[in-house]
């Protein structure tokens, strides 16, 4: 079979189009950065700070983790059955949620500045990029609500419905895209307009899907989660939100949460798999 190759695009002689880029060999290896319970981590986008966030569900910390060497480099305490983390990167300000509560975090002390409550069960937490916004957004699993976080204020500013019993929340870090990815038990991810939170498509057939990462590498158009009982990595086209299959070669006890390297030259993502108590990489090179 001939391939002829210009610029991003391949064509077959059979007329077949392929994209640079559409298939990755992907390769597994452990960070040895130990965790207890590992729930949704969180990647400092400002890459000079080089560090990645890791809930610890089980004793209620949270490990900041140096994002070069993988190195715990500092713990986080005073939380209980934490299930998630962000950072509002404008105000180096931490969020980390679960059970009732909402940690509001100094990023340079790391100490503790408020604690928000008046929740029930709380299972994921995204901030706006758009930081003149100042939103964060929590859902809350038992209750099936999304709430609003004003990040100025630290209050709760409103709430919405969401499907039944949100599992993660995630926004896509490009402001411009102004999306939303709402993970649910039952096995689907919804993808919501973050201005009038009308759905834009629902990728479906995963297996608890519980915290979804997009891929910085634009031409890649796609978003990738974690399937947590089948220890596995789907991918989901950002085109048409479809459901693209199981990352080959990449399996994992339990594969939780799920963050790519913001350095798009280090081809990589991160896999915090609940049960093993680790960190795993997962390199990726384009075929």
């Amino acid at each position: 079979m001939h391939i002829l190759k210009t610029g991003t695009t391949s064509w077959t002689i059979s007329g077949v189009v392929f994209r640079v880029r559409d298939k990755f060999i992907y390769l597994t290896t452990s960070s040895g950065t130990t965790s207890n319970s590992t729930r949704r981590i969180c990647y400092d986008l400002i890459t000079a700070n080089n560090r990645l966030f890791v809930p610890n569900n089980g004793p209620g910390t949270l490990s900041v983790v140096n994002a070069t060497t993988f190195a715990i480099v500092a713990t986080i305490t005073g939380l209980s059955s934490i299930q998630a983390v962000a950072i509002d990167t404008s105000t180096n300000t931490i969020y980390a949620c679960g059970g009732s509560s909402l940690w509001v975090i100094n990023g340079s002390t790391y100490s503790i500045i408020t604690t928000i409550t008046g929740f029930t069960d709380l299972r994921g937490i995204a901030i706006d990029p758009v930081s003149a916004n100042h939103r964060a957004f929590v859902c809350d699993f038992s209750t099936s609500i999304i709430y609003i976080i004003n990040t100025s204020t630290n209050t709760t500013a409103s709430s919405f419905a969401a499907s039944t019993q949100p599992f993660g929340i995630d926004f896509d870090p490009v402001a411009a895209n102004n999306r939303l990815a709402v993970s649910y038990l039952s096995g689907s991810v919804v993808f919501l307009n973050a201005t009038t939170f009308a759905s834009l498509g629902t990728a479906t057939g995963l297996g608890v899907p519980c915290q979804v990462t997009f891929d910085p590498v634009s031409l890649n158009n796609r978003a990738l989660t974690t399937n947590r009982d089948s220890g596995t990595v789907s991918g989901i086209n950002l085109g048409t939100y479809a459901n693209t299959g199981v990352l080959p070669g990449a399996n994992f006890s339990s594969a939780y949460g799920i963050a790519f390297d913001p350095i798009t030259a280090n081809n990589r993502f991160i896999i915090a798999d609940q049960n093993a108590s680790t960190l795993q990489v997962v390199t990726q090179t384009a075929v």
